[in-house]
């Protein structure tokens, strides 16, 4: 890009990041040894198919000061169940057209049958007489969807299934990993009702994985790197949906040995745009974290930006370029020159 003649300074941008993480949940509210037969109760839904699952608040292994939520399925060895359980994600969720990022971590034990973790689009839902909730309630209202399965390894459900990796990503028993699910809310136009052409990313930190947010890819042969979202159905009159719900399914399949799916789950965050930086780590907040189009929403400050030509950075709301170096850029502020 041409340089243009700046203005001289107007104004100290105080600049903290350009967006934030979000917490959904940390359990940091509830107390060791807390035992919840109704998710509900921790502020959760749940459509459950199994009545006997049941929610533990439970140390974490590798630092005592920390509480997560351990789940153990109920039924085991009954019959073939799941209990689908979401919460809201912030603000708006991911809009058509948009992008977010929901991040987690998790501790497998490593018996059972593996864990399910993805988003979803459709509103809850309830039978009349009853009151209890019938949607989300199957594996078709969820779309960006990964299991662990019964081999311990992580999977992408990919439209229509799900696949595995080649080599296979397992993770160890008894070890925290990082997940970020990186969420496009894509539709086209050219179908009535619009159609979903949205895709997802999956990255992992952890033993055996690295050290760094690592692609997952998908399949393979061949390999890509993103997975078409299983579904994104639109409204009852034909709009897109917003993404609006982190969910997770527990699983208690009829086998007489089966000692269902414990697991530990812990720090759900979501992020509107796309951010691999992490969340439960303090002074992890990343300055520019901007989606694939570039786009960052700095909330008051300058509203929506575009960062794809940085320094120079595009103002949408003052339809204007704003002047910032990166490296003057941090946590506590930064000098921005706006263009004459």
């Amino acid at each position: 890009m041409k340089k243009q003649t700046l203005s001289m300074v107007v104004w100290l941008v105080a600049l903290p990041v350009f967006g934030q993480w979000q917490l959904i949940d940390d359990f940091q509210q509830w107390e060791y040894g807390q035992v919840f037969l109704e998710v509900t109760d921790i502020g959760w839904h749940a459509s459950s198919q199994s009545g006997t699952d049941e929610y533990w608040m439970l140390r974490d292994p590798h630092d005592s000061d920390n509480i997560g939520l351990y789940v153990e399925s109920g039924d085991h060895g009954v019959s073939s169940a799941n209990t689908f359980v979401v919460k809201e994600l912030p603000g708006e969720g991911i809009p058509p057209g948009r992008t977010g990022t929901l991040y987690l971590r998790s501790l497998w034990k490593g018996i059972g049958n593996g864990w399910h973790v993805g988003t979803a689009d459709k509103p809850l839902e309830f039978e009349p007489e009853s009151g209890l909730q019938t949607a989300p309630a199957a594996w078709g209202d969820f779309n960006a969807l990964i299991r662990l399965g019964s081999a311990g390894e992580v999977e992408h459900r990919d439209a229509g299934g799900f696949v595995s990796t080649n080599p296979p990503v397992v993770p160890e028993v008894n070890e925290w990993y990082s997940f970020w699910i990186v969420v496009e809310n894509e539709w086209s136009d050219f179908t009535s009702p619009p159609s979903s052409i949205g895709i997802y990313t999956l990255y992992i930190r952890g033993p055996g994985i690295g050290d760094v947010p690592t692609l997952v890819q998908v399949g393979t042969i061949p390999q890509k790197e993103s997975a078409s979202l299983r579904r994104a159905p639109a409204d009852e009159d034909g709009n897109p949906r917003s993404i609006i719900w982190v969910m997770f399914a527990t699983r208690s399949p009829n086998n007489p040995t089966s000692l269902g799916d414990p697991y530990i789950l812990d720090d759900f965050h979501f992020f509107s745009g796309i951010n691999l930086s992490d969340p439960a780590d303090e002074g992890s907040d990343c300055v520019y974290c901007p989606d694939k189009k570039g786009d960052a929403d700095t909330g008051n400050l300058l509203g929506w930006i575009n960062v794809n030509q940085a320094p120079h950075i595009w103002s949408y709301s003052l339809e204007d370029w704003v002047y910032m170096e990166e490296p003057a850029a941090d946590a506590s502020g930064a000098w921005g020159y706006f263009y004459k």
